[in-house]
């Protein structure tokens, strides 16, 4: 059976036992899954689903003799307000999986869909095992090499924290080696294993107050949060309002004529990627360093269009 649709059964099957409880039965479920086009009317097919659930991602779906129904039993030490999100994780990987078979088939997706930024998702086979490793609290490790090296190396971690950036997924967790918190590209490492070995610091809390003021990907350890105020064109701040730049971003001023906003952030790398991306729409107003950083890095690139310039006439 295609992935897609055993991954599109059980998310409508979380859908269903999750709160507010209903407590469906065995044939409320399969009556609904048939409303979605989806046969699930074997009883083996609920108990294989609840199965692989439990041991894939760690969602137990469990049956009240009282209440003669299934519901989502998620622990009381869990931090319940990211299931939601790794639900959605689950959903877009539904449409991945969905997708990657469409295309070459009959129905070809590709005649009708054009997809952004990198299609080949790599990384994304490693995030069962990564979120199960740290839902259990255990060590992983696995090579790795950083874009800004040749040299492989063996790295092993206390899991925190998954997010995406730009078609990329990335882990921050505690590096043994480093003895720091760190960040790494699911899609740079290889032989990753999860080991017996178990950690007790919260780290999913570490990591998250650790890019709690971070566009992007990139920690700088000799960089502080910031107020940055940004004024961009009207037409461009249309933009920014619809699609903020980062959680912490406040209006200042909204007038006909521009939009200045604040973030509260830490100045990196990804930051200026994101600022520059918007040419002679904005103007950084502060911090004064990071308006000198943008100012030099913009006469740069002026300046090796003046050097084509004359090369051309010559």
């Amino acid at each position: 059976m295609k992935k897609s649709i055993i991954l599109r059964r059980q998310l409508r099957l979380i859908r269903m036992v999750e709160k507010p409880y209903t407590y469906p039965s065995q044939k409320t479920i399969e009556d609904r899954l048939r409303e979605y086009g989806i046969d699930a009317a074997a009883e083996r097919t609920l108990e294989w689903d609840r199965k692989h659930l439990r041991e894939e991602y760690g969602i137990h779906v469990r049956y009240d003799t009282k209440r003669k129904g299934y519901y989502l039993d998620i622990p009381l030490d869990e931090d319940v307000s990211e299931f939601p999100k790794f639900v959605n994780l689950l959903e877009r990987r539904e449409r991945l999986e969905f997708l990657s078979e469409s295309i070459g088939g009959k129905h070809s997706a590709s005649r009708y869909l054009q997809l952004e930024g990198n299609s080949q998702f790599s990384g994304l086979e490693l995030l069962s095992d990564i979120w199960n490793a740290m839902l259990a609290s255990r060590v992983i490790q696995f090579t790795y090499r950083p874009y800004t090296s040749d040299e492989t190396k063996e790295r092993i971690v206390e899991p925190g924290l998954l997010f995406e950036y730009r078609n990329r997924w990335y882990l921050a967790a505690y590096c043994h080696t480093a003895q720091s918190l760190r960040t790494f590209g699911l899609d740079r490492m290889r032989k990753l294993m999860v080991t017996d070995q178990t950690f007790t610091t919260n780290r999913a809390d570490q990591c998250r107050n650790y890019r709690n003021h971070v566009i992007g990907v990139t920690t700088p350890s000799d960089e502080e949060e910031k107020e940055v105020l940004l004024r961009f064109t009207a037409q461009e701040g249309k933009y920014v309002k619809s699609l903020p730049m980062h959680s912490s971003q406040q209006i200042v001023e909204d007038t006909p004529t521009h939009l200045i906003i604040k973030l509260t952030v830490t100045p990196n790398h990804e930051l200026e990627r994101e600022i520059l991306a918007y040419g002679e729409e904005v103007e950084v107003l502060a911090p004064d360093s990071l308006r000198e950083k943008i100012k030099s890095r913009l006469q740069k690139a002026i300046a090796k269009y003046a050097v084509m310039a004359i090369n051309e006439k010559i």
